[in-house]
């Protein structure tokens, strides 16, 4: 017997889901009445109210990743293989890798003893179905999820599963190797040409051959392991359908590819021929086709095996890829990849899709199947082993895992520090990690800046230069890399800029201040009190003015050597030309900007101490009119507003000249253009008389134009050359700036019609009308004008009606249309033989020659016209510009209020005295800042080692830095300052804020071997175990590293990398190196630096980099990032691993040491780790560390068969937790999707990645140990002794 059935309808779009539940119930309750027995043994019954054979319910659960990698198929080691090595083969399998070559076998033939237990053949029946008894007792077997119910057993062999599975061994255990086994193993044997392939509909032609899908990027590799495993087989790369041609017949790619036993292709060329994958449906035509339609060959041919590597690849179905895989005919298809989910669960349902495992990859079906039956169907058609499970039978040579602690330079670590305390300030945070406000600390703003911080931090621990954002803040989005040297020039100059800003804002703040008090009505001396705030805040003005003159006169001078002792050319040119001048000169236009405010500051300041003598002068409660106070107060007003009035026109300096240079050129061509054109003289002639008429017509109208040129030209010359305002030294009247906007408005207007009369005079010369949009401007011009808009409205429309007047008696007429007529007469007169025809052939001619004369002078002067333009445009422009410096000024000087308060304000006192006071001590810290800068420059060209002190006469290591740039050590400055509070040296009044901590102990570069152990997560006495175990590696291998001369420096990971690859070129000569970042910017900057130290690199991103890397002798280092497709690629030619940053997520670097430590690997493998001391960096070694630690505490309490020692079981426990890790999550979700993002980072990381694990303790820079502290006690006795030998 055989049942099938259909529960309702199953369209989910139109059918609503609770109808769709109320049918899968009726179902369920009607299943259960026929098939009592397919309720399980031992089910609970949740319903006593109904009969217990209607109750049964699925128990349903969430399926989980982890549910995936339990359930898949693991071959028991105790089950006996009998394989043999093909003939061809030239490589020999490890046992795991036979017992799955067994398993395979088995899946190809797809019988039920197939898909039996390791522990022996068993009854097993298809998944999803079970046995039962119907109502009347029958024995049957039944599949809800399939709604199939059958009596015989035999029926069930064509539900079991299809042939083929999921290959999904963990990476590096040969699944290349594998499939090549099975593929020399298992032959097809061909009875018929053409077969039926169900899927698709279709006759297609039969083939043994295999057909392998994979990236391109792993292609050669695959040609390179056919040859070298089994050089019998015929292998083919398919590139795709060639392009179609005329004169070429299309080849017979299908016959073709017939001969190859193995036929490789790309996702690429599957996505291109999607749309020749589907089957033509035939049409009635009036004409026939002139081309039959095109098939892809890979869908006309049945293959007897479909291989897709890294499947993962298409798991979505949906892509075109995914489409056409699931489209090829195949006899068997193998899905191969060692990361089976990529980004959800969901996923999976595309590989059923292409293995067409019915019903499962249905979409209606996936939904709803239940954990259980999960479990079943991916237990049968899944095998993966892990490195953990067969670590005694791979034999893979040893892994050593090393930690770089390497130091910042003083200026990569005062950068860091400034980004710190930057990202600090804008997350409203304290240097602890606690909110500064009241707010919730997980707000979703906070936490997004927190996530940006953090990216932009582990940028900078690889070079100041690598991210966007850093690249900005170095000045500069894209350009030559920077050495250590430019970012510590970078640094200084921002540095000054917000010195020279802060002093300003300083400055600022106290001329407010004084005008609160000011203000204060109440208050009879209130004019008194804001003078002296003024004159306080003037002299700081007058200092910061002479410390930006000597700047730029330090700044000239050593241009001015740098060029030969060439004069340097000051002009606005120089600050608009950057790029073209270069960063030095750029520096000196930035110094002369800084000059400009820092001018502008003073002017403030003294016309506001020039108004408060006049407040003081005008105020009759304290000074009498006309008394010796009032006439000294007046004084002082008058000689303070003349100070101010002296630093305006210093400041007006430059754009008041430019402007000047311009206008006298306008000045010397004030002259008139056009002048008057003589009418044409009557030499006789009848034939000439009508065309004399004519002319004499167009030189009128030319001389009327010529008029209104010289008219309007004389006014916009006048305009322009009009004194500028408050730059004479003429008295004003105080009507000066109106009526300059009034001339303004006319030099407009005046420009435009005098465009359009000479693109009229351009006409009436040439007959060509190239007025269009000088046309456009009038009419514009015109209809504001007749609304009362615009500029000057009466003066356009004069100025109109003028134009017109002039232009409508030549509408029709040209002077190139009376030399036409000249010339076809004269062509008339040509072979004629009478004597008057010859009079008026040389009359003619005489005509043609004046008139050519006469526009040949015209054209020449109009065209000049034309140019003039652009000296208007530039003389406007650089007059707006000298007014708009001068409004600028004005605006600085506005009234702080309309009217006096009735009394102090002292809420805006307390304000503004808190700001002053936040813009001293920010401008003390950043004095301070530039001191230390300063010292580093200059500390660079110094050789390392300790200072001598010149208080105790002793070498230190540990000292003081004073803001007046003198240095101390510690001690002696302590005892020191606490009794004196100044320095030593120069006797300059300090505060607490004025010195700063440096050091002069050399860097030291540690690197420690990662000895993980479980028994240690719980150990925190030493702060280097850092919740592991290390042994401190040879210290001459540090210092031989160390002691490598390189050819400039990048920063401390690029310098320390460099040298580290030059002494493994001396001491591991031809040794390769895989160097991985999760920053492909950095793997940019790192090339740029390879370059310099003349390293052989080549990158993943390269064509033909991976090929370069493996042949290339010269090529030493192989690039790759964690965004680029790195999948199956197998780098076992290298021996060296260098992770350039510690990662959260340890699978991703996992994935990269997987490239290198794999099946082939001959060589002991080491991996390092390069890790920036007291960073962040740290912080986020502590979290991977902490979770490797813990899934190997897990794995740890399980049994580990055949640990023949304790090293032996540590490194099982090792290879148990990175297979866990890789299997927690998908690959793509441990990514930022957008460029530049590296790796999530988890909202629970974010904190501690930041700011520290909990607990944790920190490494202190400090020197301790005995020794040290008796040192310290004898400088502070020689400290104390000479301050005694002082007081005596």
């Amino acid at each position: 017997m055989e049942l099938f059935w259909v529960t309702g309808p199953t369209d989910d779009e139109w059918f609503g889901g609770r109808a769709i539940r109320l049918w899968q119930r009726l179902e369920n309750d009607t299943f259960y009445f026929y098939f009592s027995g397919a309720l399980s043994p031992g089910a609970e019954n949740p319903d006593p109210r109904r009969p217990e054979r209607c109750r049964y319910r699925p128990e349903r659960r969430p399926w989980t990743v982890q549910d995936f990698y339990n359930c898949v198929h693991v071959p028991s080691k105790h089950v006996p293989v009998s394989l043999d090595i093909p003939r061809g083969m030239t490589c020999d399998l490890f046992p795991f890798q036979k017992r799955t070559v067994q398993w395979m076998l088995a899946r190809e033939s797809a019988t039920s003893s197939s898909t039996a237990s390791d522990n022996g053949p068993e009854d097993v029946l298809p998944p999803t179905f079970c046995r039962t008894t119907n109502h009347e007792g029958r024995s049957c077997f039944v599949s809800l999820a399939r709604r199939m119910a059958f009596t015989d057993r035999n029926m069930l062999e064509k539900e079991n599963l299809e042939r083929g599975g999921i290959l999904c061994e963990e990476m590096g255990l040969g699944k290349t190797v594998e499939l090549i086994t099975l593929i020399c193993l298992n032959r097809r044997t061909i009875d018929k040409k053409m077969v039926y392939d169900p899927y698709t509909d279709s006759k297609v032609v039969a083939s043994g051959a295999t057909l392998i899908v994979a990236p391109a990027g792993i292609l050669d590799q695959w040609m390179q392991e056919l040859a070298r495993h089994s050089p019998r087989l015929k292998v083919c790369h398919y590139r795709g359908m060639p392009p179609l041609s005329r004169n070429k017949p299309e080849p017979d790619l299908v016959q073709d590819l017939l001969k190859y036993d193995v036929v490789l292709t790309t996702y690429s060329v599957l996505s291109r021929e999607i749309h020749y994958t589907h089957d033509v449906k035939v049409r009635s035509l009036r004409r026939e086709k002139q081309y039959e339609p095109r098939r892809s060959p890979l869908v006309q041919i049945s293959w007897w095996r479909c291989c897709i590597d890294e499947a993962q690849m298409i798991e979505s179905g949906v892509s075109q890829a995914a489409q056409v895989a699931s489209r090829i005919p195949k006899v068997i298809p193998w899905a191969i990849t060692g990361t089976p989910v990529k980004k959800r669960m969901e996923d999976l349902q595309g590989l059923l899709l292409f293995l067409r495992f019915w019903p499962f990859y249905k979409s209606t079906v996936w939904p709803h199947l239940i954990s259980q039956t999960l479990d079943e169907v991916f237990s049968r058609i899944s095998l993966r082993h892990t490195k953990d499970q067969v670590r005694e039978e791979l034999r893979l040579p040893p892994q050593k895992r090393i930690v770089m602690l390497v130091p910042f330079t003083p200026v990569e670590e005062q950068n860091y520090s400034q980004l710190v305390q930057e990202m600090c300030e804008d997350c409203e945070l304290n240097a602890e990690g606690m909110p500064l406000d009241d707010g919730e600390f997980e707000n979703a703003t906070r936490v997004e800046k927190m996530r940006t911080w953090l990216t932009r931090l582990r940028q900078t621990c690889l070079h100041p230069q690598v991210g966007g954002r850093n690249r900005r803040a170095m000045g500069r989005r894209a350009g030559p890399l920077r050495t250590v040297e430019e970012v510590l020039n970078v640094m200084i100059e921002q540095n000054d800029v917000q010195v020279r800003s802060e002093e300003r804002e300083h400055i600022l703040a106290q001329i407010i201040r004084g005008h609160i008090h000011g203000f204060a009505k109440n208050d009879v001396r209130r004019s008194e009190k804001a003078l002296l705030i003024y004159r306080s805040a003037l002299q700081q003005a007058e200092k910061f003015v002479e410390e930006s003159r000597r700047d730029v006169a330090e700044e000239q001078k050593r241009l001015e050597r740098q060029r030969g002792g060439a004069a340097l050319e000051i002009t606005d040119a120089d600050a608009e030309d950057e790029e073209k001048e270069g960063r030095e000169t750029s520096r000196f236009n930035y110094l002369r900007k800084a000059l400009r405010a820092a001018i502008e500051v003073q002017h403030v300041c003294t016309f506001f101490v020039a108004t408060a003598y006049f407040n003081i002068k005008t105020n009759e409660d304290i000074t009498k009119p006309d008394s010796d106070d009032f006439k000294r107060l007046e004084e002082l007003e008058t000689q303070w507003y003349n100070k101010a009035q002296s630093i305006r026109k210093e400041l007006l300096q430059e754009s008041y000249a430019n402007a000047r240079q311009e206008m006298a050129k306008l000045e010397k061509t004030a002259d008139s253009y056009a002048s008057t054109i003589p009418l044409a003289e009557d030499l006789g002639g009848i034939e000439n008389r009508r065309i004399l008429d004519k002319l004499d017509l167009v030189i009128e109208c030319l001389n009327e134009q010529g008029k209104k040129v010289n008219e309007w030209r004389r006014k916009v010359v006048d305009i322009l050359s009009s004194p500028l305002v408050d730059a004479e030294d003429e008295d004003t009247t105080g009507e000066e700036y109106e009526a300059s906007a009034k001339a303004q408005d006319e030099l407009q207007v005046y420009i435009t019609f005098l465009r359009s009369v000479i693109a009229d005079r351009r006409r009436l010369l040439t007959g060509q009308d190239g007025g269009a949009l000088a046309a456009v401007e009038q009419k514009h011009a015109e209809h504001h004008a007749r609304e009362g808009k615009g500029a000057a409205p009466e003066l356009v429309l004069q100025l109109a009606f003028e134009r017109q007047k002039s232009k409508s008696a030549t509408e029709d007429v040209s002077l190139q249309q009376v030399v036409a007529e000249i010339r076809s007469l004269i062509t008339n007169f040509l072979g004629g033989q009478s004597g008057r025809v010859a009079g008026e052939l040389a009359i003619a001619e005489k005509q043609l020659q004046k008139v050519s004369q006469i526009q040949s002078q015209e054209q020449k002067k109009v065209a000049e016209l034309e140019n003039e333009f652009a000296t208007y445009t530039s003389c406007t422009n650089l007059r707006v510009e000298f007014y708009r410096q001068l409004q600028h000024l004005s605006d600085q000087l506005k009234p702080y209020k309309e009217e006096l308060d009735d009394e102090l304000d002292t809420a805006a006192l307390q304000s503004q005295e808190a700001r002053e006071k936040k813009t001293a001590d920010r401008l003390v810290d950043l004095k301070k800042k530039r001191r230390f800068l300063q010292h580093l420059k200059s500390e660079s060209q110094e050789e390392d080692g300790p200072r001598l002190c010149v208080i105790c006469q002793e070498k230190f290591e540990l000292g003081v830095l004073t803001v007046c740039g003198h240095q101390y050590c510690k001690p002696c400055f302590r005892t020191w300052y606490r009794q004196h509070r100044n320095c030593p040296l120069c006797k300059r009044k300090l505060h607490n804020r004025d010195y700063q901590d440096i050091t002069y102990k050399p860097q030291e570069l540690r690197a420690h071997e990662e000895h993980q152990s479980p028994e240690s997560a719980g150990s925190d006495d030493d702060p280097e175990s850092r919740q592991s175990i290390y042994t401190a590696m040879s210290e001459k291998t540090m210092r031989a590293i160390k002691s490598i001369d390189i050819n400039g420096s990048f920063g401390t990971k690029i310098d320390t990398l460099a040298r580290h690859l030059l002494w493994l070129r001396e001491n591991d000569p031809g040794s390769k190196s895989v160097i991985f970042s999760q920053y492909g910017d950095f793997l940019e900057v790192l090339g740029d630096a390879l370059r310099q130290f003349r390293i052989g690199f080549s990158k993943i991103t390269d064509k033909g980099g991976v090929e370069k890397f493996k042949k290339d002798a010269s090529i030493e280092c192989f690039l790759l990032d964690a965004k680029s497709d790195a999948s199956g690629l197998n780098l076992v030619n290298a021996s060296y691993v260098f992770l350039m940053e510690p990662l959260i997520h340890g699978a991703i670097e996992l994935q990269a040491i997987a490239r290198v430590h794999r099946i082939g690997q001959k060589r002991p493998t080491t991996v390092y780790m390069y890790m920036a001391a007291d960073t962040i960096e740290e912080n986020i070694y502590d979290i991977s560390v902490q979770r490797r630690l813990e899934h190997m505490a897990g794995r740890e309490h399980q049994e580990i068969k055949g640990a023949s020692s304790e090293e032996t079981l540590q490194e099982s426990i090792l290879e148990a937790a990175n297979s866990l890790e890789m299997e927690q999550a998908p690959m793509s979700k441990m990514l930022v999707a957008k460029k530049g993002g590296g790796e999530v980072v988890g909202k629970g990381d974010l904190w501690s990645c930041l700011f520290g694990v909990p607990g944790r303790t920190r490494r202190s820079r400090a020197v301790t140990g005995q020794a040290e502290r008796e040192r310290e006690v004898e400088r502070y006795a020689r400290a104390e002794a000479a301050e005694s030998r002082k007081d005596g």
